[in-house]
């Protein structure tokens, strides 16, 4: 347990990263272009972290890419020569049971999948498989929450500690490249009270309405974003197949 507690524990440095989050949030083009960019605060934090991930592990552009969900806002900053959707639908799609003859195996160079692992009933079963569909060497990028309130019901099982969603990947035959996770008071007080997922305005109220109307912070060391080092509300991992 403590040797994959290092894993999950980010450097100190770490939790300053995004202290001009908002000042980011206007200038950063690509990001600022999503819908996703007036939304979840935790999610803009998980994207932010792939853009950073994707360059510092190499990953902005791949062969292969195994997705499911066209429209998750990662795939902004990181390019695939060619693409395959497995898209969960009534039809198919179902990551415990994933078709062959759909989706090779040893195939992948990186799979990609966001805010799913809440809603899978086995998930050592499911992150198995993916672990097949990847050539060895390849990559998988991952973001859960650890606090929610639940949606998609009933099909909503499990929330993730980051010590958790390692653990699952290193026992299917991982290693753990990058940990992140998020995690606020403000962001807990605001979901659990309204049950809405925090965007920008409410885990910031004295610069948030500016970001909502494109504005930027004449102060932005000020605008920073609330983050509680010893808590966590979202967490994300960047494993690789061994």
């Amino acid at each position: 347990v403590n040797c994959l507690w290092n894993k999950v524990k980010p450097p100190v440095d770490y939790f300053s990263r995004y202290l001009d989050i908002y000042n980011h949030m206007t200038t950063n083009s690509k990001f600022h272009r999503t819908t996703w960019g007036r939304r979840e605060m935790a999610r803009i934090v998980i994207v932010f972290d792939f853009e950073w991930w994707a360059t510092k592990h190499n990953f902005h552009s791949v062969k292969n890419l195994l997705m499911t969900a066209p429209s998750d806002p990662e795939l902004r900053f990181m390019k695939a020569a060619n693409k395959v959707s497995y898209v969960h639908s009534g039809n198919g799609g179902d990551l415990h049971r994933i078709d062959n003859k759909a989706v090779k195996n040893d195939f992948f160079d990186f799979v990609l999948y966001s805010q799913t692992m809440e809603h899978l009933y086995d998930p050592f079963l499911c992150v198995a498989n993916i672990r097949d569909k990847l050539k060895r060497g390849g990559l998988v990028f991952t973001s859960m929450p650890t606090h929610n309130r639940q949606h998609s019901t009933p099909f909503h099982f499990f929330q993730y500690s980051p010590l958790a969603a390692v653990t699952i990947f290193v026992k299917t035959g991982f290693e753990i490249v990058d940990v992140g996770y998020y995690g606020s008071w403000d962001y807990e007080e605001h979901l659990f009270r309204t049950l809405k997922w925090p965007a920008p305005e409410a885990t910031n109220p004295l610069y948030g309405p500016m970001i909502k109307k494109g504005r930027v912070p004449s102060n932005p060391e000020k605008s920073g974003l609330e983050v509680n080092s010893d808590r966590s509300d979202h967490v994300w991992v960047l494993a690789r197949k061994l």
